[in-house]
């Protein structure tokens, strides 16, 4: 039962931050035109 609440948080905390990066990344595209972001966003980026 841990594991598959730690799995499941887990999961959630990833599907937030993928949802804030596509937000982020959508909003420079409307509001400032910018295909590509900024690089002070990249800190929010894993590679």
């Amino acid at each position: 039962m841990k594991n598959c609440k730690q799995y499941f948080l887990k999961t959630f905390a990833f599907l937030l931050s993928f949802l804030a990066i596509s937000s982020v990344n959508s909003a420079c595209a409307v509001l400032f035109g910018q295909e590509k972001e900024p690089d002070s966003l990249a800190r929010y980026k894993k590679c």
